[in-house]
């Protein structure tokens, strides 16, 4: 339906929000206030979720498979 390309949408940021590839799967990004990147979801609706303490490091990365605490 998109024919061979692959779109990609941005914030009023600049940041990446959204990319869907040529078959139509949308992979979907979500930023904190600070520009950090805060979730991943992919077109089989899984997600991937971080966080980051007060000095703006990651401190926690998860996903459905598995989660690390840094």
């Amino acid at each position: 339906p998109l024919g061979h390309e692959t779109h990609y949408a941005y914030d009023a940021a600049g940041r990446l929000v959204r990319k869907t590839d040529p078959e139509g799967r949308t992979l979907r990004f979500a930023y904190d206030a600070a520009g950090r990147l805060t979730s991943r979801r992919c077109p089989d609706g899984t997600n991937a979720t971080f966080a980051y303490d007060g000095t703006g490091r990651l401190v926690h990365a998860e996903n459905a498979a598995i989660a690390y605490d840094f």
